[in-house]
């Protein structure tokens, strides 16, 4: 898998430049994530197409704040794989998103140890 590339300038877009919003956000997504990975194992294990279908919908809206494409292509064909209860694949899917997810937590948290807390976009 390549280098999972983070756009902040486009992440930040959504949240009007303001770092610390971003920061708040990217935090709580942080603490939350396990919980939502959780949910759809269980559902995957127990072969509960409904059950990962609201759970990676619930977490689509989430993961889509952060502008990257390779989660939110996951998340939207674990969301399918659930709605049209067809859930082979859906464990390597489910895998490969952690993997994602843990380059971005990584990506992120070496942006913001180099990045100044300023807001990012011109206001003028």
């Amino acid at each position: 898998m390549p280098d999972l590339q983070i756009d902040l300038n486009s992440i930040l877009e959504f949240f009007s430049g303001d770092m610390a919003w971003f920061e708040e956000i990217f935090e709580l997504f942080v603490e939350k994530y396990p919980e939502y990975i959780k949910t759809m194992r269980a559902a995957i294990l127990h072969n509960d197409s409904k059950g990962l279908q609201q759970a990676a919908h619930g977490f689509k809206s989430t993961v889509s704040l952060f502008k990257v494409s390779d989660m939110i292509e996951l998340v939207i064909k674990l969301e399918q794989m659930g709605r049209e209860e067809k859930l082979q694949g859906a464990k390597q899917a489910i895998d490969q998103l952690e993997l994602i997810i843990a380059k971005f937590v990584e990506g992120v948290k070496n942006i913001l140890a180099k990045t100044p807390n300023i807001n990012l976009i011109s206001t003028s």
